[in-house]
């Protein structure tokens, strides 16, 4: 399933107001699925999937649970554009300050107003 049926009304609120609420309560639940060199190939990763509309490379990103981070059925067109031109305005990875399960962690923050996406990126092994 895309994440933006084509039988749903498009929705107005920015992607990031919709991931936000649901994302502070799982945030420290979310792993990728696959393994990434960079904190950045991670970030882009998730943004080509968002992006391109693609749900398997969604899955590939953040794994079968997917839709527990990303809730796909309340997200519109316009709610991708807005994440999209956020994130082309500018972006960088945040290491954070305290780990996750002993592991390093970090966030992607967006835009110019200091966003941070609420998925923290984890290092573990070799990625």
């Amino acid at each position: 399933m895309p994440l933006i049926p084509s039988n749903k009304n498009l929705s107005t609120r920015p992607l990031f107001a919709v991931l936000v609420a649901p994302l502070l309560l799982a945030a420290p639940l979310a792993y990728a699925q696959a393994v990434y060199p960079t904190p950045e190939a991670a970030a882009q990763a998730l943004t080509d999937a968002v992006a391109s509309n693609d749900e398997t490379a969604l899955i590939k990103v953040l794994g079968k649970d997917h839709g527990r981070y990303v809730p796909t059925d309340s997200i519109g067109e316009q709610d991708i554009y807005d994440y999209l031109g956020t994130w082309a305005q500018g972006h960088r990875i945040v290491m954070d300050n305290k780990p996750i399960n002993g592991h390093p962690s970090a966030h992607v923050e967006a835009g110019t107003s200091g966003w941070a996406l609420p998925i923290p990126l984890v290092k573990v092994g070799n990625g």
